[in-house]
């Protein structure tokens, strides 16, 4: 009777026991939950509140910005209002920056006297002090957005502090910082300073530099053959892309040395941009060191014979035959496009050409069908 008793205290001890755990359980839960819908409400009514904050700031820095483009020589910069806007308006980083993008965005569409009192008011804001010190962030985002704002606010002074960027390991950070200081420094030499980078220009940041280049249209580029001295080899090609693109006739004799340089992809840019250019003095080098080059270059080089008009039939009947279709195929053009029809149709006829051959001369006899 007695182990029954003690049998049932403990079973019932323990059913208690299993019953308070569950209830701490459910209570845990209910107490996460809350907690969650409370922060999630808060956070819902923080953006909220700051959504309206932003839209009423952002109506009165339309004005302020709007009454500055129509009367720049208003009382807007003058020191008793500087220091009543600054006082009232840009106390913290939050209006600080909406200001500045709404500064930024406005300068984009500008140009001349316009873009200049945009600016003026960005200094006289101390704007330019705010998105310098972004540069000393530790996170990337920041200091990336700082150098684009001071880029495009033609800050100037940033520059030897923007050029320690142009090392950073993040490429966002040092890609902003190569366009910054292009822009920045009005020098035809400008793009001198990329001939001392130590890593490799990505095809995403020369294209990025590339259209700087192109929107810049004040400015004249003449020669890009600074950057042939670079012991960096994308630099060199990237030089090489920028002289071809805008028709630097003044390093055409930089571009035949470079077209025998150690590097395969270097010697491929260079023909190609003497091609482009529409120099013919490299004709008789080139079909001499034809055998000994690599496919790629055979390619460019036979391109450039067939734009110069080449004379050298064997050349071009040798590479037709060759194992690899784009040499072959370019070789066909090259056939088919500098010599009469009737003789190279005989003399063709005459060679055990290979079913493959015969269709990569047709696929050159057709005017619909670009060249490799």
């Amino acid at each position: 009777m007695n182990t029954l008793k003690s049998l049932s205290e403990y079973a019932l001890y323990n059913h208690g026991a299993s019953m308070l755990f569950i209830f701490w359980l459910i209570f845990s839960f209910l107490i996460l939950a809350c907690t969650f819908l409370i922060v999630t409400i808060f956070s819902r009514l923080s953006k909220i509140s700051d959504s309206r904050k932003s839209k009423k700031l952002k109506a009165v820095f339309e004005l302020i910005i709007l009454q500055m483009l129509e009367e720049p020589e208003t009382a807007l910069l003058k020191a008793e209002f500087e220091k009543s806007f600054k006082k009232k308006y840009l106390k913290n980083r939050f209006q600080k920056q909406l200001l500045v993008d709404e500064l930024v965005a406005v300068h984009k569409g500008l140009e001349g006297e316009l873009a200049n009192s945009i600016q003026q008011l960005f200094r006289k804001l101390k704007l330019d002090q705010y998105c310098l010190q972004k540069l000393g962030s530790s996170s990337w985002e920041v200091k990336a957005a700082g150098i684009n704002e001071l880029r495009e606010m033609q800050i100037t002074e940033a520059m030897p502090l923007i050029a320690k960027m142009v090392l950073d390991k993040e490429f966002l950070v040092r890609g902003n910082a190569q366009l910054a200081l292009l822009e920045l420094q009005n020098s035809r030499e400008s793009i001198s300073f990329l001939k001392d980078l130590s890593y490799q220009l990505s095809d995403w940041e020369q294209l990025r530099l590339h259209e700087s280049l192109k929107s810049r249209g004040n400015t004249k580029h003449d020669s890009f053959k600074t950057l042939y001295n670079s012991d960096n080899a994308s630099v060199i090609i990237f030089g090489i892309r920028m002289s071809s693109y805008f028709g630097c006739h003044q390093d055409i004799a930089a571009l035949t040395l470079l077209s025998t340089h150690h590097n395969e992809e270097i010697r491929f840019q260079s023909i190609k941009a003497l091609r482009k250019l529409g120099d013919f003095e490299a004709e008789s080098m080139l079909a001499q060191r034809f055998s000994s080059e690599t496919i790629k270059v055979r390619i460019a080089i036979l391109d450039y014979l067939r734009g110069t008009g080449y004379n050298s039939l064997q050349l071009f009947l040798d590479a037709l035959t060759s194992s690899d279709h784009q040499l072959s195929l370019m070789a066909a053009f090259g056939l088919r496009g500098g010599y009469d029809p009737a003789f190279l149709s005989s003399l063709l006829a005459g060679l055990n050409l290979s079913e493959e051959v015969l269709l990569r001369l047709k696929h050159a006899e057709d005017p619909r069908l670009p060249a490799p």
